[in-house]
């Protein structure tokens, strides 16, 4: 150890700090578990959750069937008689030739392929297994 003799103050004076060194370790843990959960309510105080205002959706808009400020609409209500033309035949000349030229038309569907018989159950398998 030391290579002198101890006086008894230095020798109380040891034995004091390993006391104290002891009860220190002994205390050390109880009063580390309040010490962190002090910590933890401080830092959980600190970061405190403040609302923000919700951001503006497009979806919670509400929907405006037309656009402000504009008066004219968007298909014209009327047709003028001079822009009108019609399809229709005025004289009877007109109409038999409109009727001939219809006849000539071929608006008839195509035919679906002729439908086939199912395939017998015998044709799924293999013969290999």
């Amino acid at each position: 150890m030391q290579n002198s003799p101890d006086t008894p103050d230095e020798r109380l004076q040891r034995r004091r700090t390993r006391r104290w060194k002891r009860r220190a370790r002994v205390i050390g843990p109880f009063l580390g578990i309040p010490l962190l959960l002090l910590t933890l309510t401080l830092s959980v105080d600190l970061i405190e959750y403040q609302k923000q205002p919700e951001p503006d959706r497009l979806s919670d808009r509400p929907i405006r069937m037309t656009q402000p400020g504009s008066t004219n609409p968007i298909w014209p209500s009327r047709l003028s008689a001079s822009e009108f033309n019609p399809e229709v035949p005025n004289s009877p000349e007109e109409a038999a030739k409109a009727e001939i030229q219809s006849k000539d038309l071929d608006v008839t569907l195509p035919l679906p392929p002729p439908s086939r018989p199912p395939t017998p159950p015998y044709a799924l398998y293999h013969a290999d297994s």
